[in-house]
């Protein structure tokens, strides 16, 4: 979970999350649309990098293709848009396809 908070308050803005699949590390990210643009979102993902990075050299980020503001925030962080897709189901939304977004690490473990 993301937070901000100042004397009294304390705002959830988003989360990052590192789920460890067979094909590596699944980043995900999102924060709310009040603090989007202010680079939350970009630190967030540079946070999960850091963590994947101990866990799998192999990481990647799956992000719709019509979300153009995740795919810049996954290309500043360096990661690589590939021709691999994704179907998953939500039970709010139905079926959405998801292109993966892979990290290029050079040092591999």
């Amino acid at each position: 979970m993301i937070q901000i908070s100042d004397k009294d308050d304390v705002d959830n803005i988003g989360f990052v999350q590192l789920i460890n699949r067979s094909d590596g590390i699944d980043i995900g990210f999102t924060v709310t649309e009040e603090y989007q643009g202010k680079g939350y979102a970009t630190q967030a993902l540079r946070l999960g990098i850091e963590i994947a990075k101990k866990m799998d050299h192999r990481i990647y980020v799956q992000i719709r293709d019509d979300n153009i503001a995740s795919q810049c925030v996954a290309k500043k962080c360096g990661f690589v848009e590939t021709d691999e897709y994704e179907k998953n189901e939500y039970p709010d939304v139905g079926i959405i396809k998801l292109r993966k977004h892979r990290l290029f690490l050079e040092d591999r473990v």
